[in-house]
């Protein structure tokens, strides 16, 4: 049986060395006393994440040994503890300083251990002092508060400027978890009934007629819903996109970045399963994903195919009545979920994603019809990635004009996952 703080500190190791994702860092060969040890070592990973920065600040006023000198393992333990003692109220202290000695002991050394146990037991003695941020400069005291890079918040303060603090702290709520209903099996009202009966709390969605919230989740995934092919995980504002296209039955649609395949279902169950939907991604693996949602729930209209988004293919072109482009982006309007981004990007990284979207954008136009229609989106909040990446694709493609305004979610104005989707229409002639 696994300490909880042991097992955090294997998965907040993962994630931070090796850039991995919370979720598919967590041991897998481990086991627990009880579920209550296996929340515990969650809660302790995504906070400590969630708030890095801030703590690894704390940690410098505590030693005079610059991080990067500082054993790894050692760090995160010290991490780790820095965490539980200054934002997790559930922990005693002793036994944080005590665990945190104990693991130092295990994995390290006698001397690393009574460093820990040194720094721990000062930052008790004068917590307000090494809790305190010193400094004057607005977007500094940001990043360090909330554990963002600088550049990102230079980025975001030019779009939203005086909000941009309610904006961080909206992020750092825990996202509701939401579901959408597939409609080719059941509507959303006898859904929320059969889930009631099952003990799970489920409301309406405010953002999607095809939505529901849940606010009590725990394992659903094996429920009679789920297994039936009711209902499928997927965020509120991404529901948006299928939710703002207009549909004939005999539509043909290309999804050149499809997988999970999230928007083509939803767009599969507004056609009834009719029409014809080609979702294509450059992931075989994550293909099967899409085929065996499409089991699951029910999905006819559908066809997968291994296929690289950025390579021109002459055989698709002027074919489909809309074209898709779910580009891979910074993620950063899913911090909510996954606070580990905040950590990963960095400006160069951005850039190159939107070299690669700029390039996605401009084979999939080849793609679609006269008088079609070509949605780009992505799960970020970034302009970079948005706005501007539209803007400068409307002024080299005349042939394209706006639908409507962007459609911009964001958690402070939403309460949603950060979502953005451009509609353009092929000029026809």
């Amino acid at each position: 049986m696994e300490n909880a703080r042991n097992y955090a500190l294997k998965t907040l190791m993962n994630v931070v060395n090796n850039e991995s994702f919370i979720k598919e860092s967590f041991p897998k060969d481990i086991t627990f006393n009880n579920y209550k040890d296996f929340g515990m070592a969650r809660d302790i990973v995504y906070g400590t994440t969630r708030n890095l920065y801030y703590i690894d600040y704390i940690f410098s006023k505590l030693s005079n040994r610059p991080l990067e000198k500082i054993d790894p393992i050692v760090l995160n333990i010290s991490r780790i503890a820095i965490y539980e003692l200054c934002f997790r109220k559930q922990s005693a202290d002793y036994a944080v300083i005590n665990e945190a000695v104990e693991l130092t002991k295990k994995y390290s050394n006698i001397g690393s251990s009574k460093f820990v146990n040194a720094i721990l037991r000062q930052l008790l003695r004068k917590k307000d002092f090494y809790l305190k941020i010193e400094t004057n400069e607005r977007l500094e005291y940001l990043s360090l508060k909330y554990s963002y890079p600088k550049f990102l918040l230079n980025l975001w303060n030019k779009e939203f400027g005086d909000s941009l603090e309610d904006l961080l702290k909206a992020f750092d709520n825990e996202a509701e978890t939401s579901f959408r209903v597939n409609t080719l099996k059941i509507n959303r009202e006898n859904l929320i009934e059969n889930l009631i009966s099952e003990g799970y709390n489920a409301i309406e969605s405010k953002i999607s007629n095809d939505g529901i919230i849940i606010t009590n989740p725990s394992g659903v995934f094996e429920s009679k819903a789920f297994k039936s092919g009711f209902i499928y995980a997927q965020g509120e504002s991404s529901m948006a996109l299928a939710d703002n296209l207009l549909y004939k039955s005999d539509m043909k649609i290309l999804d050149l970045c499809s997988a999970p395949g999230g928007k083509a279902g939803h767009i599969a169950q507004k056609l009834s399963n009719k029409g014809q939907i080609d979702c294509f991604d450059i992931n075989d693996e994550k293909l099967d994903l899409i085929i065996e949602n499409t089991k699951r729930l029910g999905i006819k209209n559908i066809n997968t195919k291994v296929s690289n988004a950025m390579k021109f293919d002459k055989q698709l072109e002027n074919k489909y009545d809309i074209v898709l482009c779910d580009v891979p982006c910074s993620g950063f309007g899913l911090i909510r979920k996954k606070p580990e981004i905040k950590i990963f990007t960095n400006e160069g990284k951005i850039k190159s994603l939107v070299a690669m979207q700029k390039r996605i954008l401009k084979n999939a136009k080849n793609y679609v019809k006269r008088d079609g229609i070509l949605v780009y989106s992505t799960c970020t909040i970034n302009y970079l990635e948005n706005e501007e990446v539209i803007n400068l694709f409307l002024e080299n493609n005349n042939e394209f004009e706006m639908v409507e305004n962007f459609i911009k979610f964001d958690p402070l104005k939403h309460n949603t996952d950060g979502f953005f989707i451009a509609k353009m229409r092929r000029k026809d002639g």
